[in-house]
């Protein structure tokens, strides 16, 4: 397998597989993927080789969107691998803590306890 590159079956080397193969078949060039995008054409390479540590993960998952949408290949899918891949969590994916009022408990032996809370000291005033 001299000069071919191993097939990669995580989900950022099938992200960039698909992403080289759309572009392969609509003949589109990194050069005018560059300059459409306005994404530098070392990080499309880099994106195509399926690299996508080149940058924080915030600026290579927007690139892989951009790059994606142009190419008809950004379906939520897609997208969610890639976030999933580059451990970046969305709104909807994050633990957004609930105050047990709001999470259906009647009363308060329903509720969780926490042993580790923080005990302040009280206050003595002096008149």
């Amino acid at each position: 397998m001299i000069g071919k590159k191993a097939p990669d079956y995580s989900g950022i080397g099938v992200i960039a597989d698909e992403l080289t193969a759309a572009r392969n078949r609509t003949g589109r060039t990194l050069d005018d993927l560059s300059e459409k995008l306005m994404i530098p054409k070392k990080f499309l390479m880099k994106i195509d080789e399926g690299d996508l540590l080149f940058l924080p993960k915030a600026y290579v998952y927007n690139f892989v969107r951009k790059y994606a949408s142009e190419m008809g290949l950004a379906d939520e899918v897609r997208l969610a691998r890639c976030r999933r891949e580059l451990l970046i969590e969305t709104t909807s994916e994050k633990k957004i803590p609930v105050h047990p009022a709001e999470a259906g408990f009647k009363n308060s032996r329903e509720r969780p306890t926490s042993n580790n809370t923080i005990k302040r000291p009280e206050l003595s005033v002096n008149p």
